[in-house]
């Protein structure tokens, strides 16, 4: 495979479209950047073409220089490659016996690598290993944290409400097995089910983290008010200068044009976090964008992105636009 000069060559140039697998063959039997490598990579998991999102994750890996990208930058093709690797993995015992082969591999990469790639491929194995050693314990808590790992970075949710119910099992007043359970339910819009959680979870321990992931379920079934109710609980359960609640808010308050709670969120971000105080909107609209993503809001964030990218040149607009587009595209059905 032949990567571009000079690091990612997105930086000098406008990236092709790809939208299709022949798409996807046409850019990688030639030069690519590594935004490009991950249009393909998503493009081949919309098409489940799992040998091509595998020669995708790859590319993108071989698309730098040592010094063109940050290894934060270069784990997400990582981690691609580790999905390619998982994915058919039917339940935790097999994921068991599949996280040591997948860590060799990564080893394997990475002592053919650059210095950046083999740190973001190390990065990414302690990641890997994290989730043997959760596996291994066996413990209620252990299951509660690996239920949020295969949620967020294997993108495993069926997996992670296995690994919450077994952490249930010896204590079903387990509130934040319960939440991280009503959160991957959230993840495969199983919504009746993750009310059930929350409202046990909520009955258990009144926190911000299953308030949270309360305004998250209001707010996939469109009950914007609703959403912005609960960010206010969420928010004033929080401990001083939480800022994951202040956002929250501030998005659903977005969603549901309740400019009240915006401001009362802005004001109190402004002082913990640095912004374009120039644009005030600019920083406003990415803020609700980057959760709405988070919280897999995808048609907010689209809608937001567009208004923020309407007000003109952002580069931080512009990034997220690209991870935006290719998580819509990975969500296309096949063809």
């Amino acid at each position: 495979m032949e990567a571009a000069d000079g690091g990612d060559r997105g930086d000098s140039f406008k990236s092709r479209r790809i939208d299709t697998v022949s798409d996807v063959l046409t850019v990688l039997d030639g030069r690519y950047s590594f935004s490009e490598a991950l249009d393909c990579v998503a493009v081949s998991e919309a098409a489940e073409n799992w040998q091509l999102v595998e020669r995708a994750a790859l590319a993108a890996l071989d698309a730098v220089d040592a010094g063109a990208k940050s290894p934060e930058t270069l784990s997400e093709a990582a981690w691609q490659f580790v999905r390619q690797k998982l994915r058919t993995t039917g339940g935790l015992t097999s994921l068991e016996r599949a996280l040591p082969v997948v860590s060799e591999e990564l080893d394997r990469l990475a002592s053919k690598s650059g210095r950046n790639q083999r740190l973001a491929l190390s990065s990414v194995r302690s990641g890997v290993n994290d989730l043997a050693l959760l596996l291994a314990d066996a413990s209620p808590t252990s299951y509660v944290k690996l239920c949020s790992l295969l949620r967020k970075r294997i993108r495993r949710p069926e997996l992670g409400i296995i690994a919450a119910t077994r952490a249930l099992n010896p204590d079903a007043a387990n509130a934040a097995a319960l939440n991280t359970r009503g959160a991957a339910r959230l993840d495969l819009e199983q919504l009746t089910k993750a009310a059930d959680d929350l409202e046990r979870a909520w009955a258990i321990e009144k926190s911000h983290y299953v308030a949270n992931t309360h305004v998250r379920l209001f707010m996939l079934r469109s009950e914007h008010t609703e959403a912005v109710r609960w960010s206010v609980v969420a928010v004033d359960a929080a401990p001083p200068g939480d800022t994951v609640a202040l956002k929250v808010m501030a998005a659903a308050a977005l969603a549901a044009d309740d400019q009240a709670q915006l401001q009362e969120a802005i004001a109190t971000l402004r002082a913990h976090e640095k912004h374009d105080s120039e644009q005030p909107d600019r920083w406003v609209l990415l803020l609700a964008a980057r959760q709405f993503m988070r919280d897999g809001l995808l048609d907010l964030a689209r809608a937001t992105l567009d208004d923020l990218l309407d007000l003109g040149t952002y580069g931080p607009a512009t990034k997220l636009n690209e991870e935006l587009n290719r998580e819509l595209k990975r969500r296309q059905p096949p063809n």
